[in-house]
């Protein structure tokens, strides 16, 4: 057993251990070779290498609920030799109710999306709900979700009930997400009104505490200015991602992405020029064989046109499902070989990393 100032760890052999935070919540697992993310929505996730490939599998409410009894158990086993902070800590583990953490959970946040792979672990704050534009053939994340944008009120409201929410497991949350899809195209005196609040309100129990971070569409509708920029970065804005899924202009039409490409590298060259780091998000395999090359090439040198250096990020997205082209698919061998083709076009330029959305856990 090993414990901090946010986490609680147990070990059991090196097949098995289990993770909890301040609040008592598991929030992950090793077992016998997978590790497995416990979200607070219920869903949760297993993977593992597995001869050289990603193996990714969602887990079974069942599964799920026999992996939290034998965690029940690490824990009762524990007590013995914990000390008296370690021993309060098991209490609270102890007394968890998965059941009533989900309902909670699902009265403090609407339905989420998705979230950068970075960020699965951060602080989420809606001061968005949903998409504003949702009509992109690819992404089904917020289709059944109104798009809103909420008032100061609303923010105000919604801060207070995450923070009553996480409680002492916000020691471990390092980040403040600002939702959902494109909460920058949000007022700057709003952005600016929620990180202000959170600040006073969240960020003195976060102790890891290394700033905001939000989803960008990048469209003319949503873009600020670099002065509106600098004045979010310096309330503590480190990184914004931006949606570019491909560099080909029809291709990105056809994907349903809204907006031109030039305003798009105008809005990342801005928010770079305002001390903003900046992560863009490619699909691997949009278009299927057709578009295949075109997208590869097109895309490359769109991003190597950006201003982007080693402190920016190109995640990279198997396509999953259709995209509205009406293309013959790529193969996942396929979709593995345009990756590492982007991946070797763009290294060592920029951090270049996978997002597989199969993963996401919150």
């Amino acid at each position: 057993m090993a414990s901090n100032d946010s986490v609680l760890s147990l070990f059991l052999g090196e097949t098995e251990a289990y993770f909890f935070d301040r609040a008592g919540r598991p929030f992950a697992a090793w077992d016998n070779g997978w590790f497995v993310s416990l979200g607070l929505s219920g869903r949760c996730v297993a993977r593992r290498w597995l001869d050289g490939r990603r193996d990714v599998r969602t887990l079974t409410p069942l599964k799920t609920d026999r992996l939290e009894a034998a965690g029940r158990r690490a824990l009762q086993k524990a007590m013995n030799g914990a000390g008296s902070d370690q021993k309060n800590w098991i209490d609270l583990a102890l007394g968890y109710d998965r059941s009533r953490d989900i309902a909670r959970f699902r009265k403090v946040y609407r339905p989420i999306g998705i979230l950068p792979p970075d960020q699965y672990g951060a602080c989420l704050l809606q001061i968005t709900e949903g998409c504003g534009w949702n009509q992109c053939h690819f992404c089904s994340f917020y289709s059944r979700q109104p798009y809103r944008l909420k008032t100061r009120a609303g923010i105000k409201d919604h801060i207070g009930h995450v923070g009553a929410f996480f409680a002492e497991g916000l020691s471990r949350r390092r980040s403040i997400f600002l939702g959902e899809a494109n909460a920058m195209g949000a007022p700057v005196d709003l952005l600016l009104y929620g990180m202000e609040t959170a600040r006073r309100t969240l960020v003195p129990k976060m102790p890891q505490f290394r700033g905001f971070y939000s989803f960008h569409e990048g469209t003319a509708h949503s873009r600020h200015t670099i002065y509106d920029l600098r004045i979010l970065a310096r309330a503590g804005l480190k990184r914004v991602y931006f949606g570019l899924e491909t560099g080909q202009a029809e291709l990105r039409k056809r994907l349903g992405k809204p907006g031109a490409l030039e305003i798009l590298a105008e809005t990342i060259t801005n928010t770079k020029a305002a001390g903003v780091k900046v992560a863009v998000i490619v699909l691997a395999g949009p278009g299927g064989l057709t578009w295949a090359e075109r997208h590869t090439q097109e895309t490359l040198r769109f991003i190597k046109g950006l201003p982007l250096n080693q402190a920016d990020m190109v995640y990279l997205s198997p396509l999953y499902g259709k995209d509205g082209t009406a293309e013959p698919p790529m193969g996942k061998a396929q979709i593995e070989a345009q990756m590492t083709r982007l991946r070797r076009g763009l290294a060592p330029q920029v951090l270049v990393a996978p997002y597989d959305i199969r993963e996401f856990v919150y």
